[in-house]
């Protein structure tokens, strides 16, 4: 399993692979938004959204210098926790049949939003940063596989922030 799914420098297409499967079965559960969307007829819209949000994103990540968002990481997974955090507050202790309640769902919405906007930025930094690291190592066949180049999981980190775009847009939109 860790063969396959760490990056392999003989065939790191196989464990490329790997991952993207882990991510089409993620994708089949935002099976829900994709009824939400279908019932309000919007679709079309959120994942036009959705391509516009993620191109945008990842040509501002990739026209930066590299390195420029590495330190974003720490700061990233401490709003992510704080923001889940917030969210469960809400769901147990806060009332959910009053009109407030949408527009708390609203506003949970937009800050994740803008939440993942900034981890899809993060993560193609980071993976633009290993393929940069790869470069640099080369055919050395005396490193530590540790500090190979993990594009698996820099690819995850990208699926599943456009995952939560999706989401997020779906609830934007209804």
């Amino acid at each position: 399993m860790v063969c396959v799914m760490g990056t392999m420098r003989s065939d790191p297409m196989v464990s490329h692979i790997w991952w993207v499967g882990l991510i089409g079965l993620l994708a089949n559960q935002t099976y829900v938004w994709y009824l939400v969307n279908r019932s309000n007829q919007s679709s079309a819209k959120v994942l036009g959204q959705l391509f516009v949000v993620g191109a945008v994103l990842t040509v501002g990540a990739f026209g930066s210098t590299q390195g420029t968002y590495a330190g974003w990481g720490v700061l990233l997974l401490g709003a992510l926790v704080g923001f889940i955090g917030i969210e469960l507050i809400d769901y147990f202790l806060l009332s959910h049949d009053d009109e407030g309640a949408y527009y708390r769902l609203q506003g949970y919405s937009f800050v994740g939003l803008l939440l993942f906007a900034c981890f899809l930025v993060y993560d193609t930094d980071v993976l633009r940063g290993n393929a940069s690291k790869l470069a640099r190592l080369g055919d050395q066949t005396h490193c530590d596989p540790r500090d190979l180049a993990n594009y698996p999981a820099a690819s995850l980190g990208i699926g599943l922030d456009l995952l939560n775009l999706y989401g997020n847009l779906t609830v934007q939109n209804n």
